[in-house]
């Protein structure tokens, strides 16, 4: 199993990048590692983050992913709509399932 996390920032702006950090099952944390794309004709802005690997997982059973959002100065101000992917590695990529995701960075 993996999973991707996608986060576009208001009105298309980069400023400073979110660090995103996630746990799987209590473990320890890990950094997810982000990759800026820029605005084209078919797709909003957005920062995404390379596979994260769960590792093999049993069927019906319970798991528990964790996941905390950082906004450094200079981010920009706003809503950002995320997209949490998961997926599975078995005959190339079967993509499994999504989630949107809401945050919001309103510095003080």
């Amino acid at each position: 199993m993996f999973f991707d996390y996608q986060m576009e920032p208001p009105s298309n702006q980069k400023g400073a990048a979110p660090t995103v950090w996630w746990k799987f099952n209590g473990g320890s944390w890990h950094h997810l590692i982000t990759t800026w794309y820029p605005a084209t004709k078919s797709s909003n802005a957005h920062w995404i983050g390379g596979d994260a690997v769960l590792g093999n997982l049993p069927g019906f059973t319970t798991r528990t992913l964790e996941m905390t959002v950082d906004y450094p100065a200079g981010a920009t101000p706003g809503p950002y709509d995320n997209n949490l992917w998961m997926g599975a590695k078995t005959c190339g990529y079967q993509l499994l399932g999504g989630i949107s995701v809401s945050t919001v960075y309103l510095p003080r």
